[in-house]
């Protein structure tokens, strides 16, 4: 007895949980958690719990009276990702209670109701409640990617299940996989028959990493690129520029073979292409989709015409168009009907702050900028060498450069101790002195961190070939852009040599499984095979996130970007708004280096970069 009231003594044992403990006594999870308070934050073998003799009945399932809402008025800056922090409940709570909230068009002052956190514990039973796995012997020519469309889970979660195995799956091995259908619903199939399968149990967590099973979901998604179809359609081209020696014009007919294709829209098909494959593999899963495909020709009246026809009403996602002045009819028609717009290709921040329903995949420069700066400012202490043209177009980047970098290095030393060193290289200035120019302004003693803000392919390649001759007198880390990767006339063993940095968002890796199964699925479906830098990779990553997203998510996925998380082919993506009332640019870019040893190798941390190993 204590303070006059009669109590059972329950010292809690391995297995026993909440709910099992109120039915033994028969008493609600309640009344158990008003008498010991510190089980809401779990029970924990040999804990002693009070329960009364005589337990007060009550309604486990009571509603939520309006006492138990807290009424917060909107502050400025403030969204509702910060309310569900503040006040410990999901944004869905909020949003769920607050139905006509706009949740990107929200004033100030407008009040919100917030439900009260209640500790209710969750009903269990006991024993831990275990997830299902299927142990899988692995067959000779199966892969991750393979495995994974078989049992309709990712890669990624394959790969947590198995945290032994390195690499591919071995012929023979054993994986073990969770077994799931629907929304994540369990299912017991039978396994009887299969004596290289067997079901156990688990207690390994089914996170929202893993996609959805897609089964009596519809997606209508919309692809808007220039494939200029016209121009393809024209098998014979007649020449007129020619007259004879009477001044007749003479007709030169040329008749393009079959496989010709217009060479402006080969980068577009491309990217069809690997949408497509994306696409197939989702209906695989049991998604199903219409995938609707337009030629925007590169022309407002072209692009106008398809919003006017209302083809574009009944869309669940758009992706495209690729120029600026298409994307931007295509943007506010998507604001207005809250649909989803993707730009695909453009790395130009124009848009997105006017445009809240626009997504740009491509990391802007400004993120570029932002992390070459980073990582340059870690050499703080090194001979920093920074060489352009003195283009004034190139001017406004060079400039932006400058100042981040400066900015980035206060955080380390002060501006007097910071060797930095600026070179315009040009045909007036330095005509009578090219490699002396620049050696000048390197050092023998320390490392020379060499930068070169330009994406001109003659001016970069002859400052690296200067600097290719110069490092072996002089230890050189060389630092470029992005573009540098598309040089078609560059010696690449220069980039090497250099130990060459640049940030890129793709990095692809053909050791991988589901990468060698895209090639083979583009192989089998189009008799070629996607290079290194084809449009095909980003169709299919970008198609097969965004459809997924929003399947798994629909009108609300602009909120959950950051929760949603797939396996891609050579992409990851990181959606991050500039502010309240703008759209989304994908903030992930990775710092790779050339190394000596003819490797292209992702740099450990994106803003360390090798400092360790300076």
């Amino acid at each position: 007895m204590i303070d006059g009231k009669v109590y059972y003594i329950h010292v809690v044992r391995e297995g026993h949980t909440l709910y099992s403990i109120s039915k033994v006594y028969g008493i609600s999870q309640k009344e158990i958690s008003r008498e010991n308070p510190t089980v809401v934050f779990g029970l924990r073998v040999g804990q002693a719990l009070k329960i009364p003799a005589e337990p007060v009945l009550e309604d486990e399932e009571e509603q939520v009276e309006p006492e138990n809402f807290t009424y917060h008025p909107i502050q400025e800056n403030e969204t509702i990702y910060a309310l569900s922090k503040r006040y410990g409940v999901t944004e869905e709570e909020i949003l769920d209670h607050n139905p006509d909230l706009v949740i990107d068009d929200i004033d100030i002052g407008t009040v919100i109701k917030i439900p009260k956190k209640i500790f209710t514990p969750e009903k269990e039973s006991f024993g831990a409640e275990r997830e299902p796995f299927v142990y899988h012997r692995v067959e000779k020519g199966e892969t991750l990617y393979s495995l994974s469309r078989e049992y309709n889970v990712s890669i990624r979660q394959i790969r947590k299940a198995n945290v032994q195995m390195k690499g591919s799956p071995k012929e023979g091995e054993y994986l073990r996989i969770l077994v799931t259908e629907g929304d994540g619903d369990v299912v017991n199939p039978v396994l009887e028959d299969d004596p290289d399968i067997f079901l156990v149990e688990d207690t390994a967590q089914f996170t929202d990493e893993t996609p959805p099973s897609f089964y009596g979901k519809s997606i209508n998604v919309a692809l808007m690129l220039p494939f200029y179809l016209d121009e393809n359609d024209e098998r014979v081209v007649i020449d007129t520029s020619e007259v004879d020696d009477f001044g007749n014009v003479i007709e030169n007919v040329t008749e393009r073979g079959e496989n010709w294709i217009y060479p402006r829209s080969f980068s577009y098909l491309e990217f069809y292409e690997g949408a497509l494959l994306a696409v197939e593999s989702l209906q695989e899963s049991g998604l199903s989709i219409n995938f609707s495909v337009f030629d925007t020709e590169r022309d407002s009246a072209t692009v106008q015409g398809i919003i006017d026809n209302g083809d574009l009403r009944q869309m669940d996602l758009i992706i495209g168009p690729a120029y600026t002045h298409n994307l931007r009819l295509v943007a506010e028609y998507g604001e207005q009907r809250r649909i989803p717009v993707i730009s695909p290709l453009a790395s130009r921040n124009i848009l997105l702050d006017e445009c809240p329903y626009l997504f740009q995949v491509r990391p802007t420069f400004e993120t570029e900028i932002e992390k070459l700066s980073a990582f340059i400012s870690g050499f703080y202490d090194k001979n920093i060498i920074m060489i352009h043209p003195g283009d004034s177009l190139e001017a406004p980047h060079v400039d932006l450069l400058k100042r981040r970098l400066f900015y980035r290095l206060s955080f380390y030393t002060f501006f007097s101790e910071v060797v930095f060193k600026e070179v315009v290289y040009n045909d007036e200035i330095t005509k009578n002195d090219s490699i002396n120019s620049i050696e000048h302004a390197l050092s023998g003693d320390v490392k020379n961190i060499v930068i070169i803000p330009s994406d001109k392919e003659p001016f970069v390649s002859n400052m690296v070939s200067i600097l290719n001759t110069l490092s072996t007198d002089y230890e050189i880390l060389l630092v470029g852009y992005q573009s540098w990767q598309r040089f078609r006339n560059i010696e690449l063993q220069h980039f090497y040599n250099l130990n060459l940095h640049i940030c890129t968002p793709f990095i692809l890796d053909y050791t991988r499984d589901e990468v060698k199964e895209f090639i083979r699925s583009f192989r089998e479906s189009f008799h070629s095979e996607p290079e290194p830098f084809s449009f095909a990779w980003q169709g299919h990553d970008i198609t097969y996130y965004f459809v997924t997203g929003v399947a798994r998510y629909g009108r609300r996925f602009r909120n959950y970007t950051t929760r949603h998380q797939v396996d891609l082919l050579e992409s990851e993506y990181m959606f991050r708004r500039g502010n309240n009332r703008g759209g989304f640019e994908n903030k992930q870019i990775h710092l790779i280096q050339y190394n000596p040893d003819l490797e292209i190798t992702k740099v450990a941390t994106e803003e360390q970069g090798t400092w360790g190993n300076r």
